[in-house]
């Protein structure tokens, strides 16, 4: 058995974009962009684990907003 893990790297913090929101938090149809990151590898058959990098204090915030507001696993 193969094991694939996709390490999904959201650490940006939005200086380059001059956001006062980090842009893998911005809301494309009131979901943030790193959601559809982290759908699309959880959905692939050929990926057996994902992970997340967040900032430290970005963790919890991954944890509640996105990881278990949206059910990902």
């Amino acid at each position: 058995m193969i094991i694939n893990t996709a390490i999904v790297l959201a650490g940006g913090n939005g200086s380059r974009m001059k956001s006062n929101v980090p842009k893998q938090y911005i809301c494309i149809n009131d979901r943030p962009i790193i959601y559809y990151s982290l759908l699309a590898f959880e959905e692939c058959e050929f990926i057996s684990n994902v992970i997340l990098v967040a900032r430290a204090e970005d963790v919890e915030y991954c944890r509640k907003e996105i990881v278990e507001k949206y059910r990902l696993t």
